[in-house]
Order: structure tokens, then C-alpha cells, then sequence
């Protein structure tokens, strides 16, 4: 009971940190403006992207993930830089509380981004178009964007956690998927984009979750491993 109620009080600190830190307005709220009023033209100018349900998740996903790498990069170099790392390592709170903690804040942060953005895509389908995915297709994407994000932040955790500054993080976690992204748009994006449907087509949605289950609970449990203090402390 005792390490529940650690648990918790790590998350609701990570969570006001964030939702009260100077700017989140412009890093948290602004993009979704921006993904919404995206939606709302493609829906008026070009309603067939909206029924691409498959690409329009990969597109949820992909805005949701930006949005929470910058939060992912200062969970421990941003304590670092604050000089405050020390005073959390030194805390009498059980490793795992601290690795925990940050993950479900993140986690939560994630999820508003990513169940505000499928909202944003269920309303705007439905006005625009006479094909709107089925309630079956919300489920199977959320569980599915839950484990891919809490797959992308327990990767991020360990970068952060070795990067000296927020900066070096931001650019170990960003540059590496924009720069894929951009190669591959330019070299065959055709090639790419019809190799992706036709794997993601073939796989059952029960597999995908399987697959995205297996990758968030195995991520985590190679953080928990990693997570060392004594190493933090060193550096």
C-alpha cells in the first residue's frame, strides 16, 4: 500500500510539472489545434484521405509521439540540467517507483494527446465523409497506440537518462525518425508506403496487439533492469 501511494504521489508531481511548466500551452495544445483545423480542410477538400483509416493511424500515432519525445528528452536530463537529478536519486523512494512514475505521467500525457486526436478524427469523419470507423476500430487503436507509446517512452527513458543535456536527448530521440521519414520520402516513397499497407493489411488486428503487448511489456521490463541510481549519481 505504502509503495501505491509513492507511486502515486511521483505521478501527480511529474503530471503538475508538466501541465504547469511555463509554454505548455504552445507544446501541448497548439499542435492539436493545428491537427484539427488540418483535418477539418482535408475533410472539406479531400474526403478519401479520411477514409484511409489505416494511414490516418500511423498519422495519430506520429503526432502523438512528436508531441511527447520533447517531454520524454527532460524526464531525467531535464532534472539533470535543473540540478535536481541527485536530490530524486538520493530520495528514499524504491527504483522502479522512480522509473514508474515518470513512465505512466508521460504515459498519461501521451494518451490525452492521442485519444484527443482520434476524437478530433471520429468527429471530423463523420461529418465528411459516409464511411467513419467503427467503434471496434477506436478500441483495437487505442490499445494499440497505448503499447506503441508506452514502447516509445520506455526507449526514451533510457536515452534520456544517459544524455547530458535536454538537447543531446532531443536529438538522439527526433532526429533519428525525421530523418528516416524524409530519406524515405524522397528515395521510394511508393515502394514504402504500399510495402507498410500490405504488412499491416496481412496482420490480424489480435496479432498487432499481441505483438504491440509484447514489445511495451518487454521494453519495461528492460528499463526496470537498467535503471541503476548508483550509475546516475556517477555520472
Amino acid at each position: 500500500m505504502l509503495c501505491l501511494r509513492l507511486l502515486f504521489i511521483m505521478v501527480r508531481w511529474e503530471l503538475m510539472r508538466t501541465l504547469y511548466e511555463r509554454g505548455v500551452m504552445q507544446r501541448l495544445v497548439l499542435p492539436q489545434m493545428i491537427f484539427l483545423i488540418w483535418l477539418v480542410v482535408s475533410g472539406a477538400f479531400l474526403p478519401w484521405m479520411l477514409q484511409l483509416h489505416q494511414i490516418m493511424l500511423r498519422l495519430l500515432l506520429a503526432q502523438s509521439s512528436m508531441l511527447v519525445l520533447i517531454r520524454i528528452a527532460d524526464s531525467f536530463a531535464g532534472e539533470r540540467e535543473r540540478s535536481t537529478l541527485e536530490v530524486l536519486l538520493l530520495s528514499p523512494v524504491p527504483e522502479w517507483i522512480l522509473v514508474a512514475g515518470k513512465a505512466l505521467a508521460l504515459l498519461a500525457v501521451a494518451l490525452l494527446s492521442f485519444g484527443a486526436a482520434m476524437l478530433f478524427y471520429g468527429i471530423v469523419a463523420v461529418l465528411f465523409t459516409s464511411s467513419a470507423p467503427t467503434a471496434a476500430w477506436f478500441a483495437t487503436a487505442f490499445l494499440l497506440g497505448l503499447m506503441v507509446l508506452l514502447t516509445l517512452i520506455n526507449v526514451g527513458l533510457m536515452v534520456s537518462w544517459r544524455a547530458p543535456s535536454v538537447q543531446a536527448a532531443q536529438q538522439m530521440l527526433l532526429y533519428p525518425p525525421v530523418a528516416m521519414m524524409i530519406i524515405a520520402s524522397l528515395l521510394a516513397p511508393r515502394m514504402i508506403a504500399s510495402l507498410t499497407s500490405s504488412v499491416l493489411s496481412a496482420i490480424e488486428p489480435r496479432d498487432l496487439l499481441i505483438i504491440g503487448a509484447v514489445c511495451a511489456i518487454g521494453s519495461s521490463l528492460v528499463v526496470w533492469r537498467a535503471f541503476r541510481r548508483g550509475r546516475l549519481l556517477l555520472r
